[in-house]
This record gives C-alpha cells, structure tokens and sequence, in this order.
C-alpha cells in the first residue's frame, strides 16, 4: 500500500529494480508475460515492464479495485468494489468488455480475484453469487446463489465470496463468509453439495 513496487531476484533475493507510483495500491500485483499490472487508489490499472520497471501503459477504471487481477491469454480481469468486471488488453490496456453484476452497500475489506479457467472466468461477488463468463467477450455462462443473507443488521447479512474460488477435476469450490462451502460443476454452474461454513481468508483442495 506504500506505492513503492519492487522486484526481486529469485535465487538470492537480490533487488533487480523498485518503482514508487506515488498512489497508494490498493491489492497484490499480478505478473505474467513480463508484465506487473497493479491497481491503485487513484482508479488506475498500470502496467510496468517486469525486466525493468518502467511504465508501459495507464488505465482508468469506474470504480476501485481491492482483489488482485487476474492475467491470462492476452486479458487482465479486474473486480471494482461495486461489482463491475473489466476486461483490459494485456499488450496496451484497451477495455475489451465490462459486465455489471453489483454488490450491496456494506462489504468486506478482502475480496476474491476472479479465475481465468480456459476460455471462462469464474468470479464470485459480494452478495454471494459465483458467476462465469466467456473469456472472450463477458457474455454470461451462468449464475448460481452459493448463500443468502441472514439476520436483520448489515453486518449479518454479510456473506462476500471473499476467498479465491478453487478449481479441481472440473469441480470449482467456493466459500462465503456467515454462509456456505460448496462443490459447483465448472461446466453447467449445478451445485453438487453445500455444506453451512464461514471463510473468508482462503481454502484448499487435496486429493489424499
């Protein structure tokens, strides 16, 4: 959240460059293809050269951006904090599409990075839902409730997907918090269990 982005060198940790944006970045960075793309503050997407750090290309977003990006065959996935997904152009930053989903008033401070699964991402919102869209132009795919709210104040009725939804053998697990755990088909959206459980800092999959 300093500002100051810094690379480096795996082997012996030996600092290869650092960069201060002087903006405040609001989630992790996402490296691939020898780009760092961080979210700022200031509702900016920057990209920076992964060999030296120098800015490459800007970005403004609609709205902040607390979940890390998610990079994949030529897109950045952004998640703003109302519930819009943006899809950028890796190479220069254009928008290729946005989708709006929304999200309630009251949210929580972590939030889940979107998922690009082959030519889908599987995204999971504030109000609960797991969403996927086509990679390729954000059209909707499906929609499942993975919980709904309860109680009566703001903060009962919380139930963010706040962890990183997990995929294994074509199953996507996914939590909530004040809410559900369960098993959605990657393919067709159909829930094939939920079991009641609150998480919002992350889960695993093993196969033992």
């Amino acid at each position: 959240k300093s500002g100051i982005v810094t690379a480096l060198e795996l082997t012996h940790g030996r600092k290869l460059w650092q960069k201060r944006m002087k903006q405040t970045i609001t989630s992790g960075p996402a490296v691939a293809n020898g780009f760092v793309i961080i979210v700022t503050k200031k509702r900016q997407a920057i990209a920076l050269s992964a060999d030296s750090g120098d800015i490459l290309w800007r970005a403004l977003l609609p709205n902040q951006v607390l979940a890390p990006p998610a990079v994949g065959k030529g897109h950045i996935i952004l998640k703003t904090v109302d519930g819009q997904i943006i899809a950028l152009a890796l190479q220069t930053g254009q928008v290729l599409w946005t989708y709006t989903h929304g999200a309630p008033l009251l949210i929580l401070r972590p939030s889940s990075a979107a998922q690009i699964i082959n030519n889908k991402i599987v995204v999971g919102f504030s109000d609960g839902q797991l969403v996927a869209l086509n990679l390729k132009n954000g059209n909707l795919l499906w929609e499942r409730t993975i919980a709904f709210p309860q109680g009566f104040t703001a903060t009962d009725q919380l139930i963010d997907i706040a962890a990183n939804p997990i995929l294994s053998c074509n199953v996507i697990y996914v939590v909530t918090y004040q809410g559900q755990l369960a098993a959605v088909s990657l393919q067709t959206g159909h829930v094939l269990w939920k079991r009641s459980f609150s998480s919002y800092s992350g889960l695993a999959v093993s196969h033992h």
